[in-house]
């Protein structure tokens, strides 16, 4: 597999036989694009697939093309180099495509050359990976037990095991490459559709192939020249540097080939010389030779599909009927995070077993595909969001560019299907995707099931004398996290977590599962762009996807307003009563009323899940943190508790630290999701205080602020005694004491003691030393003088009062 250097980030959910079910995360909405990631996700990326298939080194220039991103390349201007081979031939017969790859490889590197993109036409790769292990009952030994897919290259469809009439389709899709591309003799012609339209980005492009010797692609030395029969090194391996617009010769002719050399006959097997022969013949090959990257593909061709198979049926003011475009430059500016593999890319993937952690996100779709590019927007910013590499991987093997309708059994190159087609025995070769669930995806949840009559069958291995087997058919898109394990072969439980529906029947308590196959005309979030499919005369078309968050939708949708009383909540500013009619027809409102309960809102929980789905991948992840810190009186000791709560049922481990104005107070250890700290007791205040956590594999680092009051306490008692009791001629002394609590502070301030007689008043005031305060009275007239005692309170307490011993007066 190539290797893209990408972040990664993650977190699993519902468990289920081991199986983490995605449920409805409402607001997960798609990351703006560039934003930094917001964590990142302990998934894997695989970049050893070069170096174990071909002996490449690290640094290889090399990078796999699958057969639709192999054609769209040659489709393109510039100069682009290509190496063609199967590393499966063997050396016995004389071919050693790793020497060769490697020389190559070797050759570009030092000529400064970016990229060389390999295609294998052996599109199965002959691939042998392990399954599992065995114990012999008798001896007690334990061997490992493998499966090799039978070879599927398009070069020699004579030699694949499937029916005859698959095997053309296998030849046409070949022929199709040298009739449009890289050779001579040969017409390919792309099917047109009953209104003569060309069906070439449908989801049912066909290609027919026939002997013309008027086609020329290549006209100096061609590689493959058919136009006198088949040629006799058709199957050889070869490196060209390619330019869909050079020419050769007066008048010109197509020369697109322009330089290029047949690897297997090489002299002396000195493939070095070979390669680097033809990097030579290109004036200033380092610059010239072109690298373009896998988003380039997605967006021409999520772009150009999606415009050819949902074309405006509305007038020319309703543009975007079925949405605007979907992906633009911003989706690459994380860098992209969808990378498609070939199916022996794939193979690798799945079997790469160091360690446990090694989790690998891999979307099943094809650009064909209208309910995949529903959701690749997403599902990009989601994985960037999250520092994540999703592997994207296409059962239809040519990426529905040749043989037909993709999802029908009558086209050999979709591997999602049945193995006969009608009569047609072993007419598919669905054993490649039979033994991929069969052995990697033993738990996978999907909405067919071997019971409701819509599954896929298989010979395994392609061996039409075993039974036909069966196994649990996905659709498309569908989107797994992976997890080998450290054995010989998967667990049976390696699907982590999938993107999926999962309904509770009430009758029965059993799940049942619905792929999230909607379309952009629903999903299409961009203000301006949404149009749901709809004509104009339909829908208020100014009311974007996201409006529909806000906007006050009743049913039935659009009611009779003479008869409704609040017929004017289903009106918008574009929408309005026409003049004639107070009506609205009931067919627009059956229209809109289907709109929105059956694709809307199913596409909305699909985004959503889309992100529920990354956020909860395997590291740390976002979490809720609910504070509780009460406030309290001066002299109780304040608490300050954190708890932590998330969607995807992690328990976090570890200390959450503790500072209060500045001061910080030990860590506490995090128990049944939450930490709780007793602080020393605090003069009255507000305090600010932050709560830091660092972050686990579990839950990622946060940090929460907030506020705590601590009001003044209550002092514990104010008395007072008269130490000289005053009298008409002399004045007295009044001793208060303000008590508070055993290892509360003293109190402080002012005392004030007033003495009432009648209408007579008075007062006077000392301060507290020591809690006790001496206030001298006045003199005082004859009779009974009632005491009041206020302590005007401090920074730490409140004011309090209490009544004092009556004094009397007698001379």
């Amino acid at each position: 597999m190539n290797a893209f250097a990408r972040r990664k980030r993650a977190a699993a959910a519902i468990a289920a036989a081991g199986l983490s079910v995605a449920a409805l995360a409402g607001g997960a909405l798609s990351a703006p694009a560039g934003a930094a990631p917001a964590r990142t996700a302990t998934t894997s990326t695989d970049t050893t697939y070069l170096q174990d298939t071909l002996g490449v080194p690290a640094n290889t220039v090399i990078e796999t093309v699958t057969y639709d991103r192999f054609q769209w390349l040659l489709q393109q201007s510039g100069k682009f180099a290509f190496l063609i081979g199967d590393p499966n031939e063997s050396t016995a017969n004389g071919v050693d495509f790793k020497a060769e790859a490697q020389a190559v490889d070797a050759s570009a590197r030092a000529a400064g050359v970016k990229k060389v993109y390999w295609f294998d036409p052996n599109l199965s790769g002959g691939v042998t990976f392990n399954t599992g292990t065995k114990t012999n009952t008798s001896t007690g030994v334990t061997t490992t037990t493998t499966l090799t897919e039978p070879n599927l290259d398009i070069r020699k469809p004579g030699a694949t095991t499937v029916a005859a009439a698959s095997q053309t389709v296998y030849d046409n899709a070949w022929k199709n490459l040298i009739g449009q591309y890289l050779g001579n003799g040969i017409k390919a012609t792309v099917a047109v559709d009953s209104k003569g339209v060309s069906t070439v980005n449908t989801e049912s492009a066909k290609v027919t192939v026939a002997t013309d010797a008027t086609v020329v692609n290549d006209a100096n030395a061609p590689l493959y020249d058919y136009s006198a029969g088949t040629p006799t090194d058709y199957f050889d391996n070869t490196f060209f540097v390619y330019d869909k617009d050079n020419t050769t010769g007066s008048p010109a002719q197509a020369d697109k080939l322009q330089s290029s050399t047949d690897l297997d006959t090489a002299a002396d097997n000195n493939y070095g010389a070979a390669a680097t022969a033809v990097l030579q013949a290109i004036p200033n090959v380092a610059t010239a030779v072109k690298a373009v990257g896998q988003f380039d593909w997605w967006k021409s061709e999520i772009n150009a599909k999606a415009a050819a198979q949902s074309p405006v049926t509305d007038s020319a003011t309703n543009p975007n009927q079925f949405g605007g475009a979907i992906l633009d430059d911003s989706d690459n500016s994380d860098p992209w995070a969808v990378q498609q593999v070939t199916f022996p890319e794939l193979v690798h993937l799945l079997g790469q077993n160091a360690s446990t952690s090694q989790n690998f996100v891999v979307l099943f779709g094809g650009t064909w595909c209208p309910n995949t590019r529903a959701v690749i927007k997403s599902v990009n910013a989601e994985a960037q969001k999250n520092n994540v590499t999703v592997y994207n991987f296409d059962t239809v093997l040519d990426g529905g560019t040749v043989g037909g309708a993709t999802t029908s059994a009558v086209n050999p190159l979709q591997i999602r299907n049945t193995a006969n087609y009608g009569t047609t025995s072993n007419a598919n070769p669905s054993y490649l995707y039979g033994s991929l669930l069969s052995t990697f995806f033993k738990n996978i949840a999907t909405q067919n099931d071997l019971n409701n009559g819509s599954y896929v069958t298989y010979y395994p291995g392609g061996d039409t004398t075993q039974p036909l087997a069966a196994v649990r058919k996905l659709q498309v898109p569908f989107l797994i996290d992976y997890q080998h394990g450290t054995g010989v072969g998967p667990v049976s439980t390696a699907i982590k977590r999938q993107w999926i529906q999962q309904n509770i029947d009430p009758s029965t308590g059993l799940a049942s599962f619905k792929e999230y196959m909607t379309n952009w005309a629903y999903t299409d979030e961009k203000a301006g762009d949404t149009r749901l499919g709809l004509k104009d005369a339909d829908f208020p078309t100014s009311l974007p996807i996201p409006g529909l968050a806000t906007f006050d939708w009743k049913h039935p949708v659009y009611p009779d307003p003479t008869s409704s009383s609040d017929a004017s909540a289903f009106l918008t500013a574009s929408e309005q009563k026409s003049a004639g009619a107070a009506t609205l027809l009931a067919t627009r409102k059956t229209t809109i009323a289907n709109v929105l309960q059956n694709n809307v809102v199913f596409a909305r929980e699909a985004i959503d899940k889309v992100g529920y789905f990354f956020d909860g991948l395997p590291g740390g992840v976002t979490s809720t943190q609910t504070v509780t810190a009460p406030s309290v009186k001066y002299g109780t000791a304040p608490k300050i508790t954190v708890a932590i709560a998330n969607e995807y049922g992690r328990v976090p481990t570890g200390k959450v630290s503790l500072t209060v104005a500045g001061t910080s107070y030990p860590a506490q250890t995090i128990v049944a999701n939450a930490a709780s700290f007793t602080l020393p007791k605090l003069a009255a205040g507000s305090y600010s205080y932050t709560l830091s956590y660092p972050g686990d594999d579990q839950i990622l680092a946060f940090s929460k602020t907030g506020t705590l009051s601590v009001a003044k306490g209550s002092v514990a008692s104010v008395k007072g005694t008269a130490s000289k009791k005053p009298t008409s001629k002399k004045a007295g002394v009044e001793k208060v004491t303000v008590a508070t609590a055993a290892g509360n502070a003293t109190a402080t301030g002012k005392v004030t003691v007033t003495l009432k007689k009648g209408s007579a008043k008075k007062t006077a005031t000392a301060t507290l030393k020591s809690g006790v305060a001496t206030v001298k009275l006045p003199k005082l007239a004859k009779g009974t003088w009632t005491v009041k005692l206020a302590y005007a309170g401090d920074a730490d307490y409140a004011a309090s009062t209490a009544s004092g011993t009556p004094v009397k007066v007698t001379k």
